[in-house]
C-alpha cells in the first residue's frame, strides 16, 4: 500500500510553531493540504507566518497565542478554536528549550522551571486534551519531539537531558495505553539542529548561538519536518514510533567532527 502524502480534510495542531521546526512542519501541513493551527507564545511571528501562508493556501492556516505551560490556558484556548480547526487528527508536540548550558548546582530553579514547564509540562497538556479526542474517533497520530540528548545526557545539561528522557519514557508508556486503539506515535530524536532559535535561547546572545554550529553542517528545521510528514504518511496500519537523526559528522551528543561542511 503507498503512502499518502496528500492531507487534504486534516487538521494538524503544532506547538513552538512560531520558528524552527514548528514553522516548518507548518508550512509542510499546509501544503500537502493539511488545514493548520499554528500554536506559540509570539504573536508578531504567528500573524506574520500565517499572513505568507493565507494566499498560497486559502483557509487552511490559523494561529493560537497561548503558553503551553499553562495548563488552564492551553485548554480554554483549544476550546476556543473555530469548528473546522478544532478536531486534531494530527499533534506536534513540538515546543521546547533550554535554559543556560551550567552545571546542576549553579541551574537556577527559575531555569529549571523553565525547562520542566515547557518540555513536560506543556507536552502532557496538549497530549492530555487530545487523547479523548482521538480515542473516540479510534484514530489519530501524536508526535513529539525529543533530542538524543535523552540517549546520551552531556554535563552543564542536567535538566533539559532529563525532560527529554521524560519524552521518551512518557512516549513508551502512551504506546502501550493505546496499542488496542489505532491512534499512532511518533517521537523525533534529532541531533544538531540549526536555523531554529533553540542555541540563541539557551545561550542568550546570537554570537554565542552561532559558535555552536560552527564547523559543522547541522540539520536543518526542513530535515525534521520532512521526517514528520514521512511517519505521518505512512499507511495506516504503519506506525513510525522512533525516528533518531543526526547530522553525518555527529556521533552522539558530545561526539562531533568539525571542519567539513557540507
Amino acid at each position: 500500500m503507498l503512502a499518502n502524502k496528500n492531507f487534504a480534510g486534516k487538521t494538524v495542531w503544532v506547538t513552538g510553531a512560531s520558528a524552527g521546526i514548528g514553522e516548518a512542519a507548518a508550512r509542510a501541513f499546509a501544503s500537502l493540504g493539511a488545514k493548520v493551527v499554528l500554536i506559540a507564545r509570539r504573536v508578531d511571528r504567528l500573524i506574520q507566518i500565517v499572513g505568507e501562508l493565507t494566499p498560497l493556501y486559502p483557509n487552511k492556516a490559523i494561529y493560537l497565542a497561548l503558553d503551553v505551560t499553562i495548563g488552564g490556558e492551553v485548554e480554554k484556548g483549544l476550546k476556543s478554536l473555530p469548528e473546522d480547526f478544532s478536531t486534531p487528527d494530527i499533534l506536534v508536540n513540538n515546543a521546547g528549550l533550554a535554559r543556560g548550558l551550567k552545571t546542576a548546582d549553579d541551574t537556577t530553579y527559575e531555569e529549571a522551571n523553565a525547562v520542566i514547564d515547557t518540555n513536560i509540562k506543556g507536552v502532557i497538556h496538549f497530549t492530555k486534551f487530545v487523547l479523548p479526542i482521538m480515542k473516540q474517533r479510534n484514530s489519530g497520530h501524536i508526535f513529539t519531539l525529543g533530542s538524543v540528548a535523552a540517549i546520551k545526557p552531556y554535563a552543564k545539561g542536567a535538566v533539559y537531558c532529563g525532560s527529554k528522557a521524560f519524552i521518551e519514557a512518557y512516549n513508551l508508556s502512551l504506546r502501550e495505553e493505546l496499542v488496542e486503539t489505532r491512534i499512532r506515535l511518533s517521537l523525533i530524536s534529532p541531533g544538531m539542529v540549526g536555523g531554529t532559535q533553540f542555541s540563541n535561547v539557551r545561550l542568550g546572545s546570537d554570537e554565542a548561538a552561532a559558535n555552536v554550529y560552527q564547523g559543522i553542517t547541522p540539520l536543518s528545521p526542513t530535515d525534521i519536518s520532512d521526517q514528520i510528514i514521512f511517519a505521518a504518511s505512512r499507511p495506516p496500519h504503519v506506525n513510525i514510533a522512533l525516528i533518531e537523526c543526526y547530522p553525518v559528522h555527529q556521533a552522539s551528543s558530545t561526539t562531533l567532527f568539525r571542519g567539513d561542511q557540507i
